[in-house]
């Protein structure tokens, strides 16, 4: 299982973590990136397929306290975020101090 983090713009979200089975991971996050934004999601996938992963992740929320780890970070409607990811890959995330 691996866990993923969604980030959304509401000012009241809580950044919640789900966890989801492998292969279903790697669907979302195919080519070893660990950021996905959910309009490339949509596009990359059939919207049928993608509502599916969306659904079944949504039924998978981890209290925090039991995550070790978070293997991959969602954004949902933030394209704003892309120029800092441009290989999908946070460790290669373009960090302006």
């Amino acid at each position: 299982m691996k866990n993923i983090q969604i980030i959304e713009p509401a000012q009241n979200c809580t950044y919640d973590i789900f966890s989801i089975d492998d292969e279903s991971f790697n669907l979302i996050f195919p080519n070893n990136q660990d950021i996905e934004f959910n309009d490339d999601l949509f596009q990359r996938l059939s919207e049928t397929v993608a509502l599916d992963l969306s659904n079944l992740l949504w039924k998978n929320r981890v209290s925090k306290k039991d995550v070790q780890g978070i293997d991959g970070t969602l954004f949902y409607d933030m394209p704003e975020k892309k120029q800092f990811y441009p290989t999908e890959k946070d460790n290669e995330a373009i960090r302006s101090f």
